[in-house]
């Protein structure tokens, strides 16, 4: 039987491990992601024919009030959840960085449930 690095040599060896993963983004997300971008131009129910309405779909959806808010609302969460997670990120990292007595056993006790979860 040929072995694995002898059939494909050590570089084709990493390829073979990325496959999977790639494989379940493309069927999972990529290929579903194209999809709906496409079937956002046209006027489908999900049986029949798809007729093509272009941007209109698009323009009907900007000029709706109560989506234009809801937009907007969820750009403001994305942008205060991004600046607390990042702000409180960077403070945990500067306080876990510091060279004071008993700080080695608050970055064991910081770190423990991360590696625990893992186990």
């Amino acid at each position: 039987m040929v072995s694995w690095q002898t059939r494909f040599g050590r570089e084709g060896v990493k390829y073979l491990f990325i496959i999977p993963a790639f494989a379940f983004f493309l069927i999972f997300l990529l290929i579903p992601a194209m999809q709906s971008i496409y079937y956002s131009f046209f006027q489908w129910t999900g049986l029949g024919k798809p007729v093509w309405t272009g941007i209109t779909n698009y323009i009907r959806a900007f000029k709706d009030e109560i989506f234009r808010l809801s937009f907007i609302n969820n750009i403001l969460y994305i942008m205060g959840t991004f600046v607390v997670e990042v702000g409180f990120g960077l403070l945990a990292a500067l306080i876990l960085n510091r060279k004071y007595p008993l700080f080695g056993l608050f970055r064991v006790m910081f770190f423990t449930p991360v590696v625990l979860s893992m186990v």
